[in-house]
């Protein structure tokens, strides 16, 4: 399952990157990103043979114990990043302001890895000072701690990053309700339908950095010890991102037209998408002809 989320997330972030008819903001890139660091980092003793050994390396193992606490810390704060460069955009309209803009986008791209680098350092920390506490879990897929102390960590951190994003989901949801006439008016209907659909999709996708605040409270009463059931949950994080962001008509249109036998795409044969622009939040979003 964290292969599948690895091979899904990778495939909804390479046509933002790659495609001109894909359009996405800084902090959705973020947190698709943060999604495949989220897989990579249970994946990390596949690929460099030490899942068949009995012990891993001390330090392989302590190396991949810290990343596996950063990593949900680093996907829910990206999430919260994403939810409040919306809401900057649309509830605030400063998209007039570039420089403000810019340095709010690099505060919002910054914040994740610092606190996830927080979560790291802690970790590392705590394996460095009780070695015997770092070890491979009883299901043999990845190395963890069973100190208390970075699960507690991480259940504070990802329940702010999570906290926040709620917040201003609610600030924003009202801010929509209470524009909607408006928004409605001055864009005939699309941006506001736009920004429901889009902000449906964050509220559906909070699910997930929640689930992995419980997992992590469930953690601080466990004995350390985990086990399959525990462990299935573990990748719902980047398949969730995938299939909830990459759902969107242009990424899949955009997979459709690289299988085309045409080395680079004809505008005079393929139908392109309407890029629209957000006048408030600056995303373009795009609509292909003929779909819904």
């Amino acid at each position: 399952m964290n292969v599948v989320g690895l091979l899904m997330t990778t495939l909804v972030l390479l046509p933002a990157l790659l495609s001109p008819m894909v359009s996405r903001t800084s902090t959705w890139m973020a947190l698709m990103a943060s999604s495949i660091f989220y897989s990579s980092s249970y994946l990390l003793l596949l690929p460099i043979g030490q899942r068949s050994v009995a012990q891993p390396g001390y330090g392989i193992c302590l190396f991949q114990a810290s990343l596996v606490y950063g990593a949900p810390v680093l996907v829910s704060f990206a999430g919260w990043a994403y939810v409040l460069q919306l809401y900057f955009g649309l509830a605030m309209n400063i998209s007039t302001n570039k420089m403000y803009l810019l340095r709010i986008n690099i505060m919002l791209l910054v914040t994740p890895v610092v606190m996830a680098c927080i979560m790291f350092i802690v970790s590392l920390a705590v394996g460095a000072q009780s070695p015997n506490t770092v070890t491979i879990d009883s299901t043999r897929r990845y190395c963890h701690i069973t100190s208390h102390v970075p699960r507690t960590t991480a259940a504070i951190l990802i329940g702010l990053g999570t906290a926040g994003m709620m917040v201003f989901e609610v600030l924003l949801s009202m801010h929509l309700s209470r524009n909607w006439v408006t928004l409605k008016k001055v864009t005939d209907g699309e941006i506001s339908i736009f920004a429901w659909y889009k902000f449906g999709r964050i509220i559906i996708f909070t699910i997930f950095p929640f689930g992995a605040f419980a997992l992590n409270i469930g953690g601080l009463f466990s004995s350390g010890t985990t086990n399959d059931k525990w462990n299935i949950l573990l990748p719902i994080i980047p398949l969730g991102a995938a299939i909830i962001f990459g759902s969107r008509t242009d990424i899949i249109y955009a997979w459709k037209m690289s299988y085309k036998a045409e080395a680079t795409w004809n505008i005079y044969e393929d139908p392109k998408p309407v890029c629209c622009s957000c006048p408030h939040c600056g995303e373009e979003f795009d609509t292909i002809p003929g779909s819904a």
